[in-house]
């Protein structure tokens, strides 16, 4: 059974694996900090990070810096073992851009029901819980999302990523009403080309998302500006108001 190193510096960061009751439950791998105050009464915000190719719960981890220090934060680990030690929310066709529809949709569901059940094995608000991807974890956010699953999700963070060319997603859904969405891209990604994330502010935009754009002269990853402009949407996001406890604190850790 693989089990991850533990992020270091993460805090007390608690690892929920094949064999524990919540995996029964909630049905992926995943890790899990809560801030000290968080009860059934003072339920607190979440941020669900979702990582990308090849990656586990435990390499979004980088990441913390720019989370609300009053939220929690879960990374499931993506369905998908690609080798021992990597996985993946969804394979690709041969053309190596066309998602292979039937991971995807298989990793969807498994998604949709760990979100769903996610306020029933922890302490967290459901009416404000983000979702956090990068790149292949972020595609599947988008799909999450496209597919008209807004149950608990407070906001959207899209990085280096892209909108999965698939043609259910363009026909089922009207409108967002407003959702937060914050996408920033790189315009030298190797990867992910940047025309690819401007596809998705304007389908975004289209559907009427609250819309956050950023673009910054780097590579597949998220430049050191872009995530303090994130710092600062998740904590407009998650913080205001404040509820209770909550109110002592809620910046990050430092930058």
């Amino acid at each position: 059974m693989y089990k991850p190193d533990l992020p270091k510096n993460a805090g007390p960061v608690k690892w929920i694996g094949p064999n524990h009751s919540f995996f029964n439950l909630s049905g992926l791998v995943h890790c899990v900090r809560l801030p000290k105050v968080a009860s059934i009464k003072n339920p607190a915000p979440a941020v669900v990070m979702l990582h990308g190719w090849g990656g586990d719960e435990c390499a979004m981890w980088l990441f913390k810096r720019v989370v609300p220090a009053i939220a929690a934060i879960i990374t499931p680990r993506a369905p998908i073992e690609l080798e021992h030690g990597s996985f993946i929310w969804f394979d690709y066709l041969d053309s190596g851009r066309q998602p292979d529809p039937d991971s995807l949709h298989d990793s969807l569901a498994k998604l949709k029901h760990f979100l769903s059940v996610l306020p029933d094995v922890y302490p967290i608000d459901s009416d404000r819980l983000v979702l956090l991807g990068f790149s292949q974890g972020a595609a599947i956010s988008n799909c999450l999302v496209l597919t008209q699953f807004r149950q608990n999700i407070a906001g959207l963070v899209s990085l280096s990523s892209f909108i999965p060319d698939l043609p259910e997603l363009s026909d089922q859904i009207d409108s967002l009403n407003t959702l937060p969405v914050f996408i920033t891209h790189g315009t030298r990604d190797e990867i992910v080309p940047v025309e690819r994330a401007r596809h998705g502010r304007d389908l975004y935009t289209r559907l009427k998302a609250d819309i956050t754009y950023r673009e910054y002269s780097t590579g597949h990853k998220v430049h050191t500006d872009g995530m303090k402009a994130l710092k600062q949407w998740l904590r407009d996001i998650l913080c205001e108001p404040t509820r209770g406890d909550y109110d002592q604190d809620c910046d990050p850790d430092p930058f």
